[in-house]
């Protein structure tokens, strides 16, 4: 496989509750036990599958995708196993190209009242750079068919975070890092928002906003 050139996506917890009663005289407080919280979820989140629509039916984390990782390339052709690419590709060589998905975000992007897909994918060719981007598919009759994608960037001081589909408005969160900041660390964000005018997704420049990226938010990947 050829190597690409480096270039520079509610919970809620119970609190404890007493209860007191009064007939007359002192009752014994009663306490409910507090609930756990679920765990936290992650950058992306599947939905189920009546709400997907048939791209609901695609097994995301096994197949094999075609598209351009980086502007100016051609298209390449990636077999993930797992949600990643096979290591058996290249046992003895660290420096293989190596390609992970992270679970699909669905919602109705094109207005025609049928579930698109967003998926991010994550890059690595053997360097310390981790690349990503937003491929989102729509539902074709031979099967899934990418509508278009977001360009995200190198994990280690940018990239791309939590993606939601809402209200026929694709919401992309972009990590944008200080100088200062560690690496796949950032501590700015950028929220983005991205439609379909029904030849090109495009973003909705007006519509941005910079705020601090969450203290406890989850990490970027920036590993294999």
């Amino acid at each position: 496989m050829p190597t690409l050139p480096r270039v520079r996506p509610m919970t809620s917890l119970a609190a404890l509750t007493a209860l007191a009663g009064c007939s007359g005289s002192a009752a014994t407080p009663v306490t409910t036990a507090p609930t756990a919280a679920p765990p936290a979820t992650t950058a992306t989140s599947a939905a189920p599958a009546a709400a997907a629509g048939p791209l609901g039916a695609v097994d995301w984390a096994n197949r094999t995708y075609e598209f351009t990782m980086f502007e100016g390339e051609g298209e390449m052709t990636y077999r993930v196993v797992g949600g990643e690419t096979p290591t058996e590709l290249a046992p003895s060589d660290p420096a293989f190209e190596w390609l992970a998905v992270e679970p699909p975000v669905y919602g109705d992007l094109d207005g025609d009242g049928v579930a698109e897909a967003a998926i991010v994918v994550v890059y690595n060719n053997g360097s310390e750079r981790f690349n990503d981007k937003l491929l989102v598919y729509t539902a074709g009759p031979g099967g899934p068919r990418q509508l278009g994608v977001v360009y995200g960037g190198n994990r280690g001081d940018s990239g791309l975070g939590p993606i939601t589909i809402r209200a026929g408005a694709l919401v992309v969160t972009r990590f944008r890092g200080e100088p200062e900041d560690d690496p796949c660390q950032p501590s700015q964000q950028w929220i983005e928002t991205w439609r379909w005018d029904g030849e090109f997704l495009s973003e909705d420049e007006a519509a941005r906003r910079a705020e601090p990226r969450p203290m406890h938010a989850p990490r970027p990947r920036c590993a294999r």
